[in-house]
């Protein structure tokens, strides 16, 4: 079982995400609705891959992946937002994200594609040395 952080201030979007990703059995999700919480979470629990809203309140995702990087965390993430913007897709890249995925389209196939990112970025994960 692959396990994965869904860090999002969005409820729904956790909600349904969570029952979408769920549903092959092969992934258990736990969430996070701001950064703080991901960190205590992330101190206590060990997760494969995180998936991370690019914005969240009162932090930009640099400073969540630098965050999340001195916290000890060493998990490929994955960037899940709305924004589509390519000066951010550049910013997470140069943080060494894994993925970016926006938000759109039907959320069937938007989940989809979704948990085909996380378990490739799991496999690469531990594919290296």
């Amino acid at each position: 079982m692959i396990r994965v952080l869904l860090i999002d201030d969005e409820p729904a979007l956790i909600e349904v995400g969570t029952l979408f990703l769920e549903r092959s059995g092969t992934l258990s999700i736990d969430s996070a609705m701001n950064f703080q919480l991901a960190i205590e979470k992330l101190k206590n629990e060990s997760f494969d891959v995180i998936v991370a809203d690019y914005t969240l309140p009162s932090i930009s995702y640099p400073e969540m992946f630098q965050g999340l990087r001195v916290s000890g965390s060493s998990v490929p993430i994955i960037i899940f937002t709305g924004k589509d913007r390519d000066n951010e897709i550049v910013d997470a890249l140069k943080c060494k994200s894994v993925y970016y995925l926006q938000k759109s389209g039907h959320p069937t196939e938007l989940f989809s594609k979704l948990e085909e990112l996380i378990k490739k970025a799991y496999k690469e994960s531990s594919e290296s040395p």
